[in-house]
């Protein structure tokens, strides 16, 4: 039998279909030397490997990774090339592309940090997907009230036509795009939405970093 983690990050839904680049990210998953992510980003990362494979291939990937410590402060931060090299590891560890380990995370988190206070900011963003989305900066200001250390990214939510969407998505931090796929995919499911969503072969902008086209369905 599949475990949870795999059937995740195989299954497509057949009201609601993924397309993004095709290419490796390895190459990109580098971190700056000041970069840091905060806890609550790899405690959810030790949350979704925990709950699908137990505490023994958790305790493996951060003995691979050369952690000491298994846990991590919420609130306390940590080099964004901890978070890297965890993706990194997990990719290897069971044989999947890191662009896809790092969608099926994003969908995940969506759910994980829906039990946080993040959640509850979420929520007051409005009911419906695309409330939440046009609200993402919002409650990345919210959050950084009690974070002032947050380098998170920001976003631009543009209704092109009827039902027809373009998110647009600025970050310091390189190959996270596919993880921005997974939340919106995330949110999708958690709204009750269905969406086609692709990523844009080039930025629907010059300085994006990415752009994503959102299709509404039903």
């Amino acid at each position: 039998m599949l475990r949870p983690f795999l059937v995740k990050a195989a299954a497509l839904h057949s009201c609601d279909t993924v397309c993004y680049a095709k290419r490796s990210i390895l190459s990109e998953l580098q971190a700056g030397e000041a970069a840091a992510m905060y806890g609550m980003v790899n405690q959810g990362v030790r949350a979704f490997i925990v709950e699908n494979f137990g505490e023994t291939d958790w305790s493996e990937i951060c003995n691979a990774v050369g952690l000491s410590d298994h846990e991590f402060e919420a609130m306390a931060t940590y080099p964004d090339a901890v978070t890297y090299d965890l993706v990194k590891t997990i990719s290897a560890k069971y044989d999947m592309p890191p662009e896809r380990v790092l969608e099926v995370f994003g969908t995940y988190w969506v759910e994980y940090s829906g039990q946080t206070a993040v959640g509850q900011l979420l929520r007051f963003g409005g009911n419906d997907l695309l409330e939440r989305l046009d609200s993402l900066n919002e409650l990345h200001e919210r959050i950084k009230l009690s974070m002032p250390h947050l380098k998170p990214p920001s976003f631009d939510f543009v209704e092109l036509e009827e039902g027809l969407f373009s998110l647009r998505y600025w970050s310091e931090r390189d190959g996270l795009e596919t993880m921005v796929i997974g939340l919106v995919r995330g949110l999708s499911e958690q709204t009750g939405q269905a969406i086609e969503l692709s990523q844009d072969a080039e930025p629907a902008v010059q300085d994006a970093r990415a752009s994503f086209t959102i299709r509404l369905v039903g």
